[in-house]
């Protein structure tokens, strides 16, 4: 994560959250708490772990994406739709991941490691939405063939027998969030079109 090195573009950051918040399609508060967690970290110079619906990570797909056409812009700016679709991703994703412990609690480590307090699914569901980059990140990232995912091993410490459970759920989870995925795919390709046209507008001026 780059650092924040000058008091005006820390103010540029922090008025563009405040535009953002005022805007006709208003963030939720825990969009809002996200950006400020990150826009705080920056100002620290603090390693910051990628989830799906940061700023940061949507840019960085985003700029991916302009590449794989062809283009290039660095740190494009992020459309409402690209984050409205990403937030919806992450919510697939949870909901997902409860309907599949709540059934398969018995093949986690419960009292272990980051699961040492996990009494019931839903503490299943927020260790793993946040842990090593977070499920919807990294199940993108699977979706997306990328070389990242659960499979990665920082998630074995979880599971009583990683090897097969992470694959067991990572087919069910692929089944069972390819149309948030692929709505968040689109709204990623669009955003990148659009990037690329006025990038040509440019270029005939």
């Amino acid at each position: 994560m780059r650092k924040i090195a000058s008091p005006q573009e820390l103010q540029a950051r922090l008025l563009q959250l405040l535009d953002m918040s005022k805007g006709p399609e208003r963030p939720s508060r825990q969009k809002l708490a996200t950006e400020l967690r990150t826009l705080a970290q920056k100002v620290l110079g603090q390693q910051k772990i990628a989830t799906i619906d940061d700023h940061d990570t949507l840019s960085g797909l985003l700029e991916m994406e302009i590449e794989s056409l062809g283009g290039y812009e660095r740190d494009p700016d992020v459309p409402r739709e690209v984050e409205q679709a990403a937030e919806a991703y992450d919510r697939a994703v949870e909901k997902t991941l409860k309907e599949w412990i709540t059934k398969n609690m018995g093949k986690f480590r419960v009292g272990d490691g980051p699961l040492r307090r996990a009494k019931k699914p839903e503490h299943v569901v927020e260790v793993l939405m946040n842990l090593r980059g977070g499920a919807g990140y990294l199940y993108f990232m699977e979706a997306e063939g990328h070389g990242v995912g659960t499979w990665d091993g920082d998630w074995d410490i979880l599971f009583v027998d990683p090897k097969s459970t992470i694959r067991e759920l990572s087919r069910y989870m692929a089944g069972k969030t390819r149309s948030a995925y692929q709505k968040l795919k689109d709204a990623l390709m669009n955003a990148a079109f659009e990037a690329m046209g006025e990038e040509d507008e440019e270029e005939e001026w």
